[in-house]
């Protein structure tokens, strides 16, 4: 039987102990490792789906075809840069590590539909106005097109009430 050893330098060992230690005592540092963990994951993790159609991607203001992602905001409010770069509140990110939390999310009010699903409905009007052109967009509301300028156009499609057009525009 040969007889073997291990021989342990205690002062590496020591240093890496102070390390760990070191890790430890700094949660904010800990925090920021965790915030930007979980923002690679929700990059990585981004939703994708089959193609879009040409009109969903026309309608869209940076004509984007990427599932969920239309000017790209909400994604960047979530992924965007660590706690230690800083993101602007107002791109609505809430990312942030303290000594005694780390937070992740959103403060942008279209996450939680995107999140979890549901109906939009229209507020103050019978039927949602969706603008899908440049010049809709621009103009707001159906309300601000002037009076005459629109007009409705009923569907045969199950569950889509019609279309408001221009006047100028209906052949």
């Amino acid at each position: 039987m040969a007889d073997w050893s291990v021989k342990f330098d205690m002062a590496d060992v020591e240093k890496l102990l102070a390390r760990v230690e070191s890790g430890l005592l700094d949660r904010r540092r800990l925090h920021e490792l965790f915030v930007i963990h979980v923002q690679g994951h929700v990059f990585r993790n981004w939703p994708k789906g089959p193609p879009l159609s040409s009109l969903t991607v026309a309608t869209r203001r940076k004509g984007s075809s990427a599932v969920l992602q239309d000017t790209g905001r909400l994604r960047l409010s979530i992924t965007g840069q660590s706690p230690t770069t800083g993101i602007s509140k107002a791109d609505g990110t809430l990312n942030a590590a303290k000594d005694q939390e780390a937070v992740v999310g959103t403060r942008l009010p279209y996450a939680r539909i995107h999140q979890t699903g549901g109906v939009i409905r229209a507020i103050r009007t019978k039927n949602l106005a969706i603008p899908m052109t440049a010049r809709a967009r621009a103009v707001g509301s159906p309300l601000n097109f002037g009076k005459d300028k629109l007009q409705f156009v009923p569907s045969k499609k199950s569950g889509v009430t019609g279309l408001l057009v221009e006047r100028s525009r209906v052949r």
